[in-house]
């Protein structure tokens, strides 16, 4: 394994270099922390050197805009289209050579993929906040599915059906297929009843 440098500024820097023709300067350093600056952008490159050892990347927009949150590698890899996203914007590793060599991969894909975050460009951004959104409602979703879930079932198995639409609504975008169809099958049973009923 290697040692880690006395000078992580001057590696990333090194690791980085690619990114020079988007104008970002080194703005400050520290063994666990390197920001670079743009016109436009900041870009905080971190790594954990004394707990988990994550490497990671995160960005913001300079200014008075309504997108003014950081935003992980992660959520650029994923909304510039970078091939195996997840998989390529995580690493954690103690081998120092392993993490210059993952900034340096990572640069490289977000020069390629990435240049409206790198230039600051506002609509990128944007995006990238209704990403973020998005996620966090599903998450968020799927979480109080998961509380009204037992409840739904034993409505469904006791043919409660008015009972089990009323917990599952509102859930849809996070449902499963299977439950969606029960939702039709309990509304149609609920339908021919009370049509029978008349």
């Amino acid at each position: 394994m290697s040692t880690l440098s006395n000078d992580f500024g001057r590696d990333v820097v090194v690791a980085l270099s690619c990114l020079e023709a988007f104008g970002y300067q080194l703005t400050k350093s520290s063994p666990e922390h390197v920001r670079f600056e743009n016109n436009a952008v900041v870009l905080d490159v971190r790594y954990d050197r004394s707990r988990s050892f994550d490497v990671d990347f995160e960005f913001s927009l300079k200014g008075d805009h309504p997108a003014l949150e950081t935003y992980r590698l992660r959520d650029v890899f994923r909304e510039m289209d970078v091939p195996n996203a997840d998989r390529e914007s995580r690493f954690q590793s103690q081998n120092y050579d392993l993490v210059i060599d993952f900034l340096k991969r990572s640069a490289i894909s977000l020069a390629e993929y990435a240049t409206p975050i790198l230039t600051g460009d506002l609509r990128s951004f944007e995006a990238l906040e209704r990403r973020q959104s998005s996620e966090a409602k599903t998450y968020t979703q799927g979480i109080q599915l998961s509380s009204v879930r037992k409840k739904a079932e034993i409505a469904w198995h006791e043919q409660r059906y008015a009972e089990f639409i009323n917990l599952l609504q509102g859930f849809n975008e996070v449902l499963p297929e299977s439950d969606r169809k029960k939702i039709d099958y309990a509304r149609r049973k609920m339908l021919a009843s009370e049509t029978a009923g008349q």
